[in-house]
């Protein structure tokens, strides 16, 4: 079949290509996968970037929608994918296997780094559904933090990165930029977006119930989000001096102004 993305599948995949590190937060149904499927396949044949690709998924996924949506669309029909599901004859025959994209499901990521015996040699890799890596205890997540400094591309999927709030955000940031943007340990992470937080916030909400840049403009729009004028980052903190409550569109305007949202600035606010 012939691929005809949207404009925003287009974007995703060279944001992909442009970042070594990239996040694709879509709901289901919006073509994360062939999203991720195009950029692979352009940094395989077309800059040579990347030999060996390793996408972790949920059993489902990994045995039936990575391969359907391969040998779906024909711009793609060129890359070789090996299943290592199964029993762990199974497992190990499909990963000796040679292919461009080797698919595995998660329960296995513990076994593939610590008993396999194989070498973990690949260039890339895809956590598909980011979120089954939120918890910075499991043994997963461990397991695959060893082998992470070895890995020069890493694309995390899912449509629901917090579904239980921003503490869910630390390990799976952590999976994919090794601490950079969310800080290495979880006591900085807490300290910084924990309940505190969350009570300066609503506080600050409370007294300054509208876009601060809107009402300059005479323009009453209600706040959105509160932002941080230094990013945490690099510096920033919670002091309500370094705060101002915004609307989504001029959130946005900041973050693309400043260059967050389009690869200039690897830390967020």
């Amino acid at each position: 079949m012939r691929y005809e993305p949207h404009d925003y599948q287009v974007y995703a995949a060279e944001y992909i290509k442009q970042h070594d590190v990239a996040a694709v937060l879509l709901e289901c149904g919006l073509g994360k996968t062939s999203i991720t499927l195009t950029a692979i396949n352009d940094l395989m044949f077309d800059s040579f970037e990347i030999h060996k690709v390793l996408v972790i998924a949920p059993i489902r996924v990994a045995k039936m929608s990575w391969p359907d949506e391969i040998e779906k669309w024909d711009h793609i029909s060129d890359l070789r994918y090996s299943v290592a599901v199964g029993t762990e004859s199974e497992r190990i025959k499909a990963l000796e296997t040679s292919a461009d994209i080797y698919l595995i499901n998660r329960e296995n990521v513990q076994w593939l780094v610590e008993k396999s015996g194989l070498p973990f040699d690949y260039d890339m890799v895809v956590v598909d559904e980011l979120s089954s890596f939120k918890n910075w205890q499991a043994k997963r997540f461990k397991a695959l933090m060893k082998v992470r400094p070895r890995v020069k591309r890493v694309v995390g999927l899912t449509g629901t990165p917090s579904s239980n709030g921003l503490m869910d955000l630390f390990a799976e940031y952590k999976v994919l930029d090794m601490g950079q943007r969310l800080g290495r340990f979880i006591g900085q992470y807490r300290k910084r977006y924990g309940r505190a937080w969350k009570r300066i916030r609503d506080k600050y909400v409370m007294e300054h119930p509208f876009c601060e840049l809107c009402f300059q403009r005479g323009v009453i729009v209600p706040v959105e989000e509160v932002h941080h004028k230094k990013p945490l980052s690099e510096g920033g903190t919670h002091d309500r001096s370094n705060l101002i409550a915004l609307c989504k569109s001029c959130h946005s305007r900041i973050h693309a102004e400043r260059g967050d949202r389009w690869g200039k600035h690897p830390e967020g606010e």
